[in-house]
């Protein structure tokens, strides 16, 4: 939380030296033209239990856990580093594909009855998702007019996200169920919606962005272990800051 309010911080210190002085100079120009950008992620499951979630979990070997009480989504934190390729269709249209590498992992934490001996001393055991995505969005900018230094823009559009992270695949096959880890599938859809504002300055133009995404569906890969079997299905939603520099 205070990385983000230092970067806002940042971004009003900006928007108070742009006003200062009126530029003339637009960075977009004709045909294609790149940017780089900077993102900082916010991002947390929504979680859809199954009927009977709060069954202890069995396998071939006998009873592994107590019965859930819960299981909760934590927010975390997560940065990116990309290009954004973006091309004017009109005047105050403006289409963007702007691919990123995202390092931004998940956590889901589960509550069990504390009766038996089934699970580890403590009664919460958290699971990591880990996640290094490579994202693949592409947007279309609807911009305003221009007011001297500044330009307000939305947008909307779509997001293919492919799921670098395999670790754990193999070496989890003899490990007993509540070690193993929760999982995501390889790739997924996402919408996503978002506003922003454009700077001029004299050589180069600023625009600090804020972003919705959701998955269109589930991401959770489904194995037969105790912290993916309660779960019916998972949506991955994601807030992003992100500066971008033309």
């Amino acid at each position: 939380m205070n990385k983000l309010l230092l970067i806002v911080s940042v971004f009003f210190f900006t928007a108070f030296a742009a006003k200062a002085q009126n530029w003339g100079l637009d960075q977009a120009g004709e045909g294609v033209h790149f940017a780089y950008t900077l993102q900082y992620h916010s991002s947390q499951y929504k979680v859809f239990k199954r009927p009977d979630w709060q069954v202890p979990f069995t396998d071939e070997q006998g009873q592994v856990t107590t019965g859930l009480n819960g299981i909760n989504a934590e927010v975390n934190p997560g940065f990116g580093v990309g290009m954004a390729f973006l091309t004017n269709i009109h005047k105050q249209v403006e289409l963007r594909l702007s691919p990123a590498f995202v390092l931004n992992d998940r956590v889901l934490t589960y509550n069990y009855q504390q009766t038996g001996g089934f699970v580890p001393p403590a009664y919460q055991i958290e699971k990591k998702v880990r996640a290094a995505i490579i994202d693949l969005p592409l947007a279309l900018k609807l911009m305003s007019d221009r007011r001297k230094n500044f330009a307000m823009y939305v947008l909307a559009g779509t997001k293919y996200s492919i799921n670098l992270t395999t670790a754990g695949s193999a070496e989890d096959a003899d490990k007993v169920a509540f070690e193993k880890l929760l999982r995501n599938k390889t790739a997924f859809f996402s919408y996503e919606a978002g506003i922003g504002v454009d700077i001029h300055f004299e050589h180069f133009k600023l625009s600090p962005e804020l972003k919705y995404a959701s998955s269109f569906s589930n991401v959770l890969k489904q194995e037969n272990t105790a912290f993916s079997t309660p779960i019916d299905k998972l949506l991955l939603r994601n807030v992003t800051f992100s500066l971008y520099i033309q």
